[in-house]
Parts: C-alpha cells; structure tokens; sequence
C-alpha cells in the first residue's frame, strides 16, 4: 500500500517547487494520521464484522490488483 500512497501524494506534488519534500512529507503524515484515526474508530465500533459482507472473489480481486501495482511500480 505505501507504493500506492507514494503515487497518490507525489501526483499531489509539484516536483519542482522549492517546498516539495517539506510538503510531501507534510501530506504522507496526514494520510498516516488519518488512516490511524479510521482505524482507531472502526476497532473502537467493533466494525470488522463487515468483513463478512464482502465475497471471496471481491477480496481476491483486490489483493491481486494491489499486488498488481506493487510490481508494477518496481
């Protein structure tokens, strides 16, 4: 996922600007955040039961697209 994360961001910033790391690194901590709080949010609701609702081929499918782009990018 942190291959993904790095597409998303670097597409947000403008590799020639003179703040670009400051501001990538800036983004890349708030996704972290927010992705922490969600997380903290769902565990504190109990929420994993929703997992039941996807079907196998749904979670395969998306396994295999990240794993898609993993090696794509490397």
């Amino acid at each position: 996922m942190s291959l993904l994360s790095n597409s998303a961001i670097a597409f947000l910033v403008d590799g020639d600007a003179a703040d670009a790391p400051a501001r990538f690194l800036r983004l890349s901590m708030t996704l972290a955040l927010m992705s922490g709080v969600i997380q903290l949010i769902l565990g504190a609701l109990r929420a994993g039961f929703l997992i039941n609702f996807l079907s196998h081929p749904v979670l395969k499918g998306f396994t295999s697209a990240a794993g898609a782009c993993s090696a794509g990018h490397g």
